[in-house]
Order: structure tokens, then C-alpha cells, then sequence
């Protein structure tokens, strides 16, 4: 833990520290704050007893200036049986920038989220605008994992009994961990604000050519003024039109953004109002319980109390249109 009169360590986001800050510079958020404007991590308003980059440091909040609640409000009303006993999925999150899984590894999954379909030309790192050299909103080719192209991976994966869902954006294509419009940050959303239209065509094209079988939205940014939220929202909407049923819709939303100020204060819920006045266009959301503030290896009450109220706010209480998102990180 920090020393020598400080209470915490310099960190950047858990976007890119995740399952804890790794910068260990030690600072106090009163007295001797982060030199490079980050966040001060520690005892401020985290655990007090916890190591620079410890994993149990769950209750850590972005911000120096949020505290954790000190007690849970009472949990929502009892899901609904028949809905939690159907529709059951295990998803399986596939980066195209590796090697591809194996059939023995992937013979339980019943889904496959392929990472990611872009609009930056090439991934840069932190610090550095990924849509800086183009702001045209155009969807980069998407390649396939192990140097396959889409279409092979698409077919390998469905060989196996496993539905493929191509997932559109990411952390690299902009999220609020960055202060928006400050140089460096990523800005590719920015630039699709007013481009919908042709934004839902070219991913209905890559989907309809790769063979998948649907569309998945990653979407990390802002969505505190109403362009934000009429571009999610129609964003949304244009693709169920596009890509109509039997073709699934998601969402990968981070778990700050699905709840309210009573599960957390640092909620934020424009997300989830979306969600709930979308519902019906929706096949079923993935929650990031491991990018934000839930952490269900040490809080696993916390992390079922968000699920269900998300469940129950957003989906009537049918908790079958929730995957349960956590990572598994295998050394």
C-alpha cells in the first residue's frame, strides 16, 4: 500500500489497466496530486489496504472525487423463473488480431463475438488519436483471426455449432475514460454522429458478406448530450432494419453506464433508458462486469444486485436478454 504520507498511486483508466492501475506512482489526491493530470487510486476512495495494481481493489470509482456507497439499497422484485430458465448462452469474446480457438476450446460456447469492426485505419497507442488521419466514419476492412479473412473465421466458427456476432467499435474507437475533445483522445464517434445511414449500410454489407449472423455495438463514449443518445438510438434502429430477425442484435455496454445512482454514484443511466425504450429491437446485452466498477471475484452481491435491477428496468424482468459479461484471464 502507499507510503510515506501518500494515500494512493497515479494511474491512467481501467480501459487500459484493467484488472488494476499498474502505474505505480504514489500520490495523494489532497495534497500531492498526478502530475500528468491521472486519477490518484488508493486510499482516497478505494481500499485502504490494497497494492498498486492488486485486482482486489474492487471498489475503485474514476474519479478522485466519487466515494463507494456504504450500503446497497434493498434488491428489486424477483426476476421472473420462466424467463431466467431460457434462452441460456455462453458467449465467447474473439479478437481477430490473434490466433484462432480451437473446436476443443470453443465446444461449450454457443456464440462468438468477433473483435472488432472499425472506422481507424490502423490501432495507435494511448495518447494518440486513432481516427486523427481519418474522420470519414468508413468501416475498415475487417480481418479475420490467425490471418484468415472474415469469411473463413465466420465459417471455421459455425462449423463448431457456435453463432458468430461481429462487434462494431471498442475502447480505440473513443470512450469517456478520455476527456472528450482534448488532443490524443480517441474521436472516431465524433465523426459518425451524421452519418447513420451509411454507417448501417456498410456493417450490414460486412455482415451479409461475411456469412455471420449478426451485429454486436460496443459503444464506450459519451452519451451525456442528446447527439450521443440520438446516435445510439438510431444507430440502433437502422440496424434491426437492416438486419432484421432471424439476424441478432446486441450491445456490450460498460456497467457504469446500465444502472442508476441507487446501485452506484457514479452510475449513469442514458444507456440503459435506451435500451429500455429499444427492447424489443434488442436479441440480448453483454454488461462489461469487469470495466467498471462491479467486480464479481470480490463483490458478487453488488454485481447480482446491478444485473437484476438491469434486467428488470431494461428488459421487463427478462433476465434471458443479459449475458452476464466477466473476464477469464489464463496466464
Amino acid at each position: 500500500m502507499p507510503t510515506g504520507g501518500y494515500t494512493g498511486f497515479c494511474a491512467t483508466t481501467w480501459a487500459e489497466s484493467n484488472p488494476g492501475p499498474a502505474a505505480c506512482i504514489p500520490c495523494d489526491a489532497a495534497t500531492a496530486p498526478c502530475a500528468d493530470g491521472s486519477d490518484c487510486w488508493g486510499a482516497t476512495f478505494c481500499k485502504g489496504d490494497v497494492l498498486c495494481g492488486d485486482p482486489s481493489d474492487s471498489d475503485c470509482a474514476i474519479g478522485s472525487e466519487q466515494t463507494p456507497p456504504t450500503a446497497l439499497p434493498p434488491p428489486p422484485a424477483p426476476l421472473d423463473p420462466a424467463a431466467v430458465l431460457s434462452g441460456k448462452r455462453l458467449v465467447a469474446y474473439v479478437p481477430n488480431w490473434k490466433e484462432c480457438p480451437s473446436a476443443e476450446q470453443l465446444q461449450h460456447y454457443t456464440h462468438a463475438l468477433v473483435a472488432f469492426a472499425v472506422t481507424y485505419p490502423a490501432w495507435r497507442p494511448a495518447g494518440q488519436d486513432t481516427c486523427e488521419t481519418d474522420r470519414t466514419c468508413t468501416v475498415q476492412g475487417v480481418p479475420g483471426c490467425g490471418g484468415k479473412s472474415l469469411v473463413e473465421m465466420v465459417g471455421d466458427l459455425q462449423s463448431v455449432g457456435v453463432k458468430v456476432i461481429l462487434s462494431f467499435g471498442g475502447a480505440s474507437m473513443g470512450g469517456v475514460w478520455e476527456a472528450k475533445g482534448d488532443p490524443g483522445s480517441n474521436s472516431c464517434w465524433e465523426h459518425c454522429l451524421d452519418k447513420v445511414d451509411a454507417l448501417v449500410s456498410q456493417l450490414a454489407a460486412i455482415v451479409l458478406a461475411s456469412g455471420a449472423d449478426g451485429i454486436d455495438v460496443d459503444y464506450e463514449y459519451y452519451l451525456d448530450e442528446a447527439k450521443y443518445r440520438e446516435f445510439l438510438a438510431a444507430l440502433t434502429s437502422g440496424l434491426r432494419t437492416a438486419l432484421p430477425s432471424p439476424f441478432l442484435l446486441t450491445h456490450a455496454p460498460m456497467d457504469p453506464d446500465l444502472c442508476t445512482t441507487s446501485i452506484h454514484p457514479g452510475c449513469r443511466e442514458e444507456y440503459l433508458n435506451i435500451l429500455a425504450g429499444q427492447s424489443e429491437m434488442i436479441d440480448f446485452i453483454m454488461p462489461q462486469y469487469y470495466n467498471g466498477w462491479q467486480r464479481p471475484s470480490t463483490n458478487f452481491t453488488g454485481a447480482l444486485q446491478h444485473f437484476s435491477a438491469l434486467a428488470s428496468t431494461a428488459f421487463g424482468g427478462d433476465a434471458s436478454k443479459v449475458v452476464f459479461g466477466f473476464c477469464w484471464v489464463v496466464a
